[in-house]
Formats: structure tokens, C-alpha cells, sequence
């Protein structure tokens, strides 16, 4: 299987109790980028991957895919960033966000 055919991981989303402490954690602990913050989620990008840092109130862990066909999953919701995407679990119970399209940046 060429490198080309592999899916890629959009974010992982980690449920924090403080949202500027953790932050503040990963960004003097790693060289990594702050790319949106407010009081209950904020995103942190690495060279190959964005961790989202999120209140349990305000969103469950998970990882999230890039699917051009997210839709044939299900109906597919405006997420957070404006992006469709839906959710589904995995046969372990693990939640999955699959998003029809990469953030423009």
C-alpha cells in the first residue's frame, strides 16, 4: 500500500479540567503553535498533527478523520470549526469525528 492511499488524522481531541494550565503545559513543554483559544476549548498544532483541548462539558475525546465521503457514515452536522462531520464509534466504544473536508487555511 503506497503512503499516498493512507487516511489522515485531522486532530485528537483531549477532555481537560483547565484549559489554560494544560495549555500552558504543552506549549512550554513542545514546539508547537497556539492556533485558536477562547474559555473552553483551544487547538495546539504540531508539524504533523493538532491537538484540541476541550472541557468535558463542551466536547468528548476523540480522534478525527478527513473523509471526502464523511456523509455516506450518516448526516453530517456543522462542527465546530464549520466543517460537516459526524460522529460514530469504533467496535471498542471509542468516538471517531469524520470531517467531508480539511480546514482552509
Amino acid at each position: 500500500r503506497k503512503m499516498d492511499d493512507l487516511q489522515r488524522v485531522d486532530h485528537i481531541t483531549l477532555a481537560v479540567a483547565n484549559i489554560e494550565a494544560t495549555l500552558r503545559w504543552y506549549t512550554t513543554s513542545f514546539n508547537c503553535r497556539v492556533v485558536r483559544q477562547d474559555a473552553t476549548y483551544a487547538e495546539i498544532e504540531f508539524e504533523n498533527l493538532t491537538i484540541a483541548l476541550s472541557l468535558p462539558s463542551q466536547e468528548s475525546p476523540h480522534l478525527a478523520f478527513v473523509r471526502p465521503d464523511a456523509q455516506t457514515f450518516g448526516r453530517l452536522a456543522p462542527a465546530r470549526d464549520g466543517r460537516m462531520s459526524l460522529y460514530v464509534s469504533d467496535p471498542a466504544g471509542n468516538l471517531v469525528e469524520l470531517l467531508e473536508s480539511d480546514v482552509e487555511k
